[in-house]
């Protein structure tokens, strides 16, 4: 019972932690964020922010195995042939979105003011407002 009990309340801190605090370096217009400190606690499902960005993607982060024993234990299933067709986003396909939309944290250096010159352009023109109907 007390195993139920822990594994409910990881998951409802998950969903609502992950959606509350943290940053947002993949799409800084949605609510869910990275929050290192949940994905320590629950084996690496605090990459909120990497996982509604590119939710067909297994590992749920770009940080291999980093804070992410989820993409361990899915690896090793894999290298097992209990799991295959892993799906996974490109580095040039993070490295764009982070770009277009995130928020400017876990930028590698070279592209730091590359991004700068992006926000501040932005800021100065106007741009329609974008509405969607779907929850990622």
């Amino acid at each position: 019972m007390l195993r139920l009990i822990l594994s409910l309340n990881f998951t409802w801190s998950v969903n609502s932690f992950a959606h509350l605090w943290g940053t947002k370096p993949y799409d800084k217009s949605i609510s869910p964020t990275e929050t290192p400190w949940v994905s320590f606690f629950a084996v690496g499902e605090g990459f909120h922010n990497f996982h509604h960005t590119f939710p067909w993607d297994y590992s749920t982060s770009e940080l291999g195995w980093r804070l992410n024993m989820s993409t361990m234990f899915i690896d090793i299933m894999a290298k097992l042939g209990q799991a295959y067709d892993l799906k996974t986003v490109s580095r040039e396909a993070v490295l764009a979105r982070k770009l277009r939309t995130g928020d400017g944290t876990r930028l590698p250096r070279r592209f730091r003011k590359m991004a700068a010159a992006a926000t501040e352009n932005n800021a100065t023109t106007t741009t329609p407002a974008v509405t969607s109907t779907s929850q990622g």
